[in-house]
């Protein structure tokens, strides 16, 4: 940096990265060193502060302490971050200092001028944290355009708009829910009587264009098709012009009956990884609506079988449910939806996937043997990746892969097995 004025300065600089800082060496005076908890709290807010006066126009602003040195930025020297550059859109951090109680402090400027949250894994861990508030963040950045938080954890029941889990949990299984204690603690349910929850459940950042987040449950007795249908039905509905997604999964299937299929809504998606904690139970017929190719009038005489295969599982666990309940069109989710122009009555319900199926299958009015622009399946795709770890079934995978090749062969398509202590293969790379 050049000096001017007998300090240093750079008023131009738009970006400034400080990874696993140890000490600062000022011109003329000692080392400055985090060595100690002690040493980190005199020195930290000193230094971000400085920064703020010599850059005043950084757009991009990255300080992370050596992690040598036990101490975390302190929620006050979080905020001293956020706050000191007014020109700030990007906010890096890592995720350990990111805590559950952060946002009470952010200022409503702080949060309406963020557009670039990365909260970048602090240690390579197949891990996901429960304390950094994701839900929070996602309700309340408006402008949020870019969200890249890989270790963080987004809870299912906080998908799940009408309940879905409590009331085949109530209905098939009357016990009391196995969960843990340290979870509701520090990333508490939202109350059903609460007047805001509508408010608290509906993503207010709806131009979100990345996404990269861990998906969890807080009950360990879920059923996996009625989990991934509440997963991809509230992801479909609640960012609409998402364009790169990357999804740590512990408890779900990719079965056509789990609805990864209703993804294709997000018509500008153009990256999907998937990285799972086991070997997804796949067969060719799972992907079949990647292809390019509309239905032929074979596959549309064998729609309704399809069908009652998809509804199978579902059928048998909803069928005995309260009509009262299921009933959802009086609900304040819905009317919430409403206002802001999206359907929120069918998620987590199987009529969400037979509503996506209906119209997937639904007579061509042309002759053509592709799908228009308009209608392709993810017309932007360039990338699938579906990440697993080590199996014995090399066979069945080189064979899906060989099929989702060839009905999409402009599109890297990629089943892949990961080691168990990495993250995703394609780290994030924010900074």
């Amino acid at each position: 940096m050049p000096e001017s004025g007998g300090a240093i300065s750079s008023p131009r600089l738009s970006k400034l990265i400080l990874v696993r800082c140890s000490h600062i060496v000022r011109p003329g005076q000692d080392t400055s060193s985090f060595h100690s908890y002690e040493r980190h709290l005199e020195y930290v807010p000193s230094v971000i502060r400085l920064i703020s006066t010599l850059c005043p126009d950084l757009m991009t602003f990255h300080f992370s302490v050596s992690r040598r040195f036990y101490p975390e930025l302190s929620r006050h020297e979080v905020v001293t971050v956020a706050t000191s550059f007014q020109h700030t859109e990007e906010l890096n951090l890592l995720d350990k200092d990111f805590g559950p109680f952060l946002l009470k402090d952010l200022s409503t400027a702080v949060i309406n001028h963020i557009t670039t949250l990365n909260l970048l894994p602090s240690y390579s861990t197949t891990i996901l944290k429960s304390d950094i508030p994701l839900r929070k963040i996602l309700c309340t950045f408006k402008h949020l355009v870019h969200l890249r938080a890989p270790r963080a954890a987004y809870f299912v029941d906080e998908m799940d708009l009408h309940d879905v889990q409590e009331q085949l949990r109530d209905h098939w299984n009357p016990k009391p829910r196995r969960s843990s204690h340290r979870m509701d603690r520090l990333n508490p349910r939202i109350p059903s009587d609460d007047p805001v929850a509508a408010r608290q459940y509906v993503w207010a950042c709806r131009g979100l264009r990345t996404l990269h987040m861990g998906v969890t449950c807080r009950d360990s007795d879920a059923e996996l098709e009625e989990l991934s249908l509440i997963i991809f039905g509230f992801l479909s509905r609640m960012c609409p012009r998402l364009r790169d997604l990357q999804l740590r999964m512990w408890n779900t299937t990719l079965t056509l009956s789990g609805g990864l299929s209703l993804l294709t809504r997000l018509q500008d998606l153009e990256r999907v990884v998937i990285a799972m904690d086991y070997y997804p139970m796949m067969k060719e017929g799972n992907l079949f609506w990647l292809s390019s190719t509309p239905p032929s009038i074979l596959d549309r005489l064998g729609y309704p079988l399809l069908r009652r295969k998809a509804l199978q599982k579902h059928r048998k666990r909803f069928r005995l449910l309260p009509p009262a309940k299921v009933t959802t069109a009086e609900s304040k989710l819905v009317e919430r939806g409403q206002e802001l122009g999206i359907d929120l009555s069918k998620i987590g319900y199987p009529e969400d996937l037979m509503e996506w199926m209906k119209e997937y299958y639904k007579p061509s009015s042309s002759s053509s043997s592709s799908f228009s622009s308009s209608t392709l399946p993810l017309p932007k795709l360039r990338t699938f990746w579906i990440e697993y770890p080590g199996s014995r079934r090399d066979g069945i995978v080189e064979k899906l892969h060989e099929f989702v090749t060839k009905i999409r062969p402009e599109v890297d398509i990629r089943l892949c097995k990961i080691p168990q202590d990495v993250y995703f293969t394609s780290t994030v790379k924010c900074l």
